[in-house]
């Protein structure tokens, strides 16, 4: 999946933390869409010349075990036709970022329920759980009439020892009910910007700690680096990361980053391929209040070590 940081295409330090979308930001970003979508065509040619064509390709909006990590805008839509024109389905997994939590207002317009909205595509198949049932069991699946009647016709029947029940029917309902009612959608797109504005802030303080702040609404990724090898006593944060320079990965930083945290009183943990981002993923009904004190909490960690 790409990875604007520390995948093979990137993003250049000047546009990674740009808050606005400028016309060469805009641009960078659709070539490099273009750059991971390829490799999605040539793995549909591949499969095709084996007389194996692919099912299904299924990927969240944003990378959410990657810790956050945002598709470039333009990439799902590339790879949702190129799917499809070889026969396969195109599958949306939104159990970590749906339901508000990557909402977004942009002109005054509130978006951004599911996640794949921004990104201007429709699946075939969506998946959602977990935050359906608000720490009840409850899990399901949306498509379209046509996949659910061949899905009949080739398999017969689908059976769920715990599907369908009454009590989880309810309990999803209650669930979308309070979203609405406490417009908890519209919290996760306005806390979400203020909160990221404070990480971005905070990263820009403490290059050699913190070397992206990936994400947008209330799901974020803190990505912590390791550049103890490019400082002395004298110079500590003061030294620049050089012009796209990623630095290693603080794996071991994160875990005990981690346990400073819960000290000062925030759950927190490491994701990614290295462990070494801190997902942030709090309650929609997060304030502006808990956003603060994270940050501090953080600001504390970098300032005094941990």
């Amino acid at each position: 999946m790409p990875n604007l940081f520390r995948g093979p295409h990137r993003m250049p330090t000047k546009h990674r933390y740009s808050l606005t979308n400028s016309d060469e930001r805009i641009a960078y970003e659709e070539a490099l869409a273009e750059k991971y979508a390829e490799a999605v065509r040539e793995k549909c040619s591949q499969l095709c010349a084996s007389g194996c064509p692919p099912t299904a390709f299924i990927a969240e909006p944003l990378s959410g075990n990657a810790g956050g990590v945002e598709l470039p805008k333009g990439y799902l839509e590339k790879v949702y036709r190129a799917v499809r024109q070889v026969g396969g389905l195109c599958i949306c997994d939104v159990v970590q970022v749906g339901y508000g939590r990557l909402a977004t207002v942009k002109d005054g317009q509130l978006s951004g329920f599911w996640g794949f909205e921004e990104h201007g595509v429709r699946p075939d198949i969506l998946t959602m759980a977990k935050a359906a049932g608000n720490g009840h069991p409850l899990g399901y699946v949306i498509t379209t009439r046509d996949i659910s009647d061949d899905f009949q016709d080739c398999e017969g029947s689908f059976f769920s020892s715990a599907g369908g029940g009454p009590v989880s029917c309810a309990v999803g309902m209650a669930v979308l009910q309070v979203i609405e009612e406490q417009q908890l959608e519209l919290n996760a797109a306005k806390v979400g910007a203020y909160l990221n504005a404070k990480l971005i802030a905070l990263s820009a303080r403490f290059p050699l700690l913190i070397g992206c702040i990936h994400g947008h609404g209330l799901y974020q990724g803190i990505e912590l680096v390791d550049g103890r090898h490019h400082q002395s006593d004298e110079d500590k944060q003061d030294m620049l990361v050089e012009e796209d320079e990623v630095l290693p990965p603080g794996k071991e930083i994160a875990y005990a980053v981690c346990d400073r945290l819960l000290d000062l009183g925030v759950v927190c943990h490491g994701t990614g391929d290295f462990s070494n981002v801190l997902k942030v993923k709090p309650p929609l009904c997060m304030t502006f209040e808990d956003a603060d004190f994270f940050v501090s909490a953080l600001q504390r960690c970098c300032e005094e070590g941990w």
